[in-house]
């Protein structure tokens, strides 16, 4: 049995270890399908929709915070709980180990995000404190298995960009089951789409409404504790604060660092470009696309950083190659609406969420709320000033 086929079974066996103990501690109780309907709090909004939480949240800080925390108290008290009872379970991780380990990263986050946490925290009727476990246990756990890819120019159908994205992640037997799409509009800031969770400020996954997308990857090289920014809240500051990769990447390149990670960075304006930005705590490598051919793509692997020579290379069965072979074989016709990451030599049996977006037309596909959802289905979403609009368009192979 070759190594990537080792890796999907015993992802395939954890999850279904994760999904019985689920079912033993009451988690998927916690989590039935959501009732359908609308809330408001102040400027934000809840929308339940076929099963699905739009989040939308908008004003100061506080005003983020507060209505996230009062539009989802129950579902964020009932996250919180059940993730840290599984860190206890299955990682030997308590509240007061990562409670401890979240402490000397609290002063690295910026004012603005610790009071929008703090005002979460009030909303939803939780300790601070499991607010700030929740931002800072992934420096704590290495276990995001992503993949991403990015085209633009000629090698996409009308030269616009198209920037797809899957996260594979642990589900404990419940995360796919308490995912939120959120779109957030801060005073002073770009408004925002990130696929994230009930609790979280952070994202992994975002495009912003200058055009920029970001993408998280892990890479297993660094240890972990080393006092930074939590990443999760420095690709929150990029997706609010910065408008092109080049911006993006130098904010990344002058924060203190916690963790040795893949981001891919797409841009529409001043010129479309993507590029991975490869980093840990001692550097940061920018691997741009090869000579001619204006795509890219990566997984969980560092093909530049520390090597005197980028690897570009796409051969053998793993996902790199894999996804690379996908993007590469529809070169000059590749578009939104195709389903790269439905191959499930690409998605993991984990996969919690799928999104391709195509920025300039303000317009993606989400796949979310099963899993892997790398298979699908998706759903269709075009989004602007005013939040995320749900379309109905035909998948494009």
């Amino acid at each position: 049995m070759w190594r990537p086929q080792v890796h999907r079974f015993v992802i395939s066996v954890m999850e279904a270890a994760f999904a019985m103990s689920a079912g033993v501690t009451c988690a998927r109780s916690r989590f039935p399908d959501p009732v359908e309907g609308e809330w408001r709090e102040g400027r934000g909004r809840l929308t339940v929709r076929r099963g699905w939480r739009f989040l939308h949240l908008e004003g100061t800080p506080r005003d983020l915070g507060m209505q996230h925390g009062r539009l989802l108290g129950p579902l964020v008290r009932d996250t919180l709980r059940e993730y840290l009872n599984a860190m206890a379970f299955w990682r030997g991780l308590g509240r007061k180990e990562l409670l401890r380990r979240g402490r000397l990263l609290e002063s690295y986050i910026p004012d603005r995000y610790r009071e929008e946490m703090a005002a979460l925290a009030e909303g939803a009727e939780v300790p601070y404190e499991d607010i700030l476990v929740a931002h800072t246990f992934l420096e704590s756990v290495q276990a995001v298995a992503c993949s991403c890819y990015a085209a633009y120019g000629g090698a996409t159908n009308d030269g616009g960009v198209v920037f797809g994205r899957n996260l594979d992640f642990l589900s404990m037997g419940f995360a796919h089951r308490c995912g939120v799409v959120a779109f957030v509009k801060p005073d002073g800031g770009i408004p925002f789409v990130s696929a994230s969770w009930a609790g979280w400020c952070g994202t992994l996954t975002a495009v912003n409404l200058s055009g920029l997308c970001l993408g998280l990857m892990n890479v297993p090289k660094l240890s972990r504790h080393t006092p930074g920014m939590p990443y999760a809240i420095m690709f929150r500051r990029m997706a609010q604060e910065t408008a092109t990769c080049a911006e993006a990447v130098e904010m990344l390149r002058a924060t203190p660092r916690t963790f040795s990670n893949n981001i891919m960075l797409a841009q529409t304006t001043p010129v479309r470009r993507a590029v991975v930005a490869e980093y840990d705590v001692g550097g940061v490598a920018v691997r741009e696309p090869a000579a001619g051919e204006e795509f890219i793509v990566s997984t969980n692997h560092f093909r530049k950083l520390g090597r005197e020579q980028e690897r570009t290379d796409g051969s053998g069965p793993g996902r790199y190659a894999t996804l690379r072979r996908e993007v590469a074989a529809r070169r000059g016709r590749l578009d939104h609406r195709m389903r790269l990451f439905a191959d499930p030599a690409v998605h993991l049996p984990n996969s919690l969420h799928s999104m391709i977006v195509a920025p300039e037309r303000r317009e993606f596909l989400l796949s979310m709320g099963r899993m892997p959802a790398g298979a699908g289905p998706y759903r269709a979403f075009s989004y602007g000033e005013e939040g995320i609009v749900e379309r109905i368009v035909q998948n494009a192979d």
